[in-house]
Parts: structure tokens; sequence; C-alpha cells
């Protein structure tokens, strides 16, 4: 389904360049008893992030943003958390608007605006975020798993960094 091709394109994608960092980082300082903490380390931070772009990318404040709101509407992406939630609470009537909003070759920002409207009748907002929070709390895991010192509190200084971010 939908849901299971979103998590495997961003387990791909955000996630294996966070985890391959966290885990250098391990190789790196001789640190080899701490690989498989760390590889679910970065997978698991790498999830939160990106499903947490997702809804900035959807709900963010353009101001501290940084970004367009709504590119991922735009772009047709249907890899995005917030859209993957909202398709799959939709009644079949709002989901075929959407759809049409997502497959249309020229998006208008009244384009999203209706979109998010649609969005914003489903709990995909809410779902999404309970999603990203589920992954750091799995990040967190990993990371309880190792000694505590000043780089394992940096790396949880990070996860907190990326779950509480507005940009």
């Amino acid at each position: 389904d939908l849901y299971d091709m979103y998590t495997k394109m961003i387990s791909l994608k955000t996630a294996a360049l966070i985890r391959t960092a966290a885990v250098f980082g391990a190789m790196s300082a001789n640190a080899s008893h701490c690989i498989n903490a760390m590889t679910d380390y970065g997978t698991y931070l790498g999830l939160a992030f990106q499903v947490l772009d997702d809804v900035l990318d959807i709900f963010g404040d353009v101001r501290k943003f940084g970004k367009e709101i709504g590119k991922d509407i735009k772009e047709h992406k249907l890899g995005n958390a917030v859209i993957v939630m909202a398709l799959k609470d939709l009644d079949t009537k709002d989901k075929e608007e959407l759809l049409d909003v997502l497959s249309k070759s020229s998006v208008t920002n009244d384009d999203v605006k209706k979109a998010v409207e649609i969005i914003s009748m489903t709990n995909a907002r809410e779902n999404a975020l309970r999603m990203a929070m589920e992954f750091a709390e799995k990040s967190e895991k990993a990371l309880a798993s190792l000694n505590n010192n000043e780089y394992v509190e940096d790396l949880r200084e990070i996860l907190r960094f990326t779950v509480t971010r507005e940009f």
C-alpha cells in the first residue's frame, strides 16, 4: 500500500543518509561496539526528520520554514507523509479531488490551498506527527542502549532539535 511504499522510500533516502553518517561517526571514533545502536539511531532519526519535513511542507510557517509551503503538492508528490495519511482517511469523493489537484500539470497557489483544505478535513497532520514521534522514540531507545556520556547527550540534542524544529 501507499504507506508501505512511503516508509520504504524514506528509509532508502533520508534515513539511509542519516544512518550512514551515524555509523561512519561510530566507525571513525573506533566505537565498533556502538554500530548497531548508531544504525538504529540514524535510521529512526532520519525517518522522524523526513516525516516532520513533510508536515512542515504542508502546514509550516513560510517565514520559519524558509521554503515554499505546499511544494510537495506543486511537485505532484504522493511521497509526503501527510498526503499519504490523508489519502488513507478521505472518502472517495474527497480523495479524487485531492488526486485531481496532485495530478494537474500546473498547480496554482489556489490549488495548494484547496489541497490543504481537503487534507485538513482528516487527522493526517496529527497522524504524521504521531508517526514522527514514534520514530523519534525508537531513535532515543537506541541511544539508551549506550553508556551515557557527552557524545550521547549531543546525539540526544540533535534528536530533540529534529522533533521540535519549525524549519
